[in-house]
């Protein structure tokens, strides 16, 4: 899930920098050209990229509750390996050894302890899930309005060029 909404966000960024430019060129003589297929254009690209913006944010809220389950889930496949591991080192420690090989038997157990505790400690990955959620929620959110914003800007341009005060000419009623 994490990624649908990175890709989301990809994709918003791409389309607002692939979005046409939305001032229109001025001419040579000082006055400014008004193409109404250009500034139409401009409007259906800007829209696209709220929309797609809207995505993103629809994306980015994702449950966290679902995300934690479905760690929690992970956790308890990683315990049941560890547990199987531990199992595993005892039954090779009480098989005799030298003091060197029950040493490094030893340090590969509390590894796995060690490995059996942060499964068990969901506490630090809620942290670092909900902080990355609250990240991609902002980035989206900032998205959006600026998404907004070009095409409220697309669209006044395009209603200048419509109503023809963008040719120094007068409006036509």
């Amino acid at each position: 899930m994490h990624h649908t909404a990175r890709r989301a966000l990809a994709a918003v960024a791409l389309t607002t920098a692939l979005a046409a430019p939305l001032a229109p060129p001025a001419s040579a003589d000082g006055t400014s050209t008004c193409d109404g297929t250009a500034a139409a254009a401009a409007v259906t690209t800007a829209e696209q990229a709220v929309a797609d913006a809207r995505a993103a944010v629809k994306a980015a809220n994702r449950p966290l509750g679902r995300l934690v389950a479905a760690k929690r889930h992970e956790a308890r496949a990683v315990l049941a390996q560890s547990r199987a591991a531990l199992r595993a080192l005892a039954k090779q420690a009480r098989g005799g050894s030298t003091p060197d090989g029950a040493e490094a038997l030893r340090a590969e157990a509390r590894a796995e302890r060690r490995d059996v505790a942060e499964a068990r400690s969901l506490l630090t990955f809620k942290r670092a899930l909900l902080a990355a959620i609250k990240a991609d929620r902002a980035a989206a959110r900032a998205a959006l309005v600026t998404a907004k914003a070009d095409l409220a800007a697309a669209r006044t341009a395009q209603d200048a060029c419509l109503t023809g005060t963008s040719t120094g000419q007068p409006a036509t009623p």
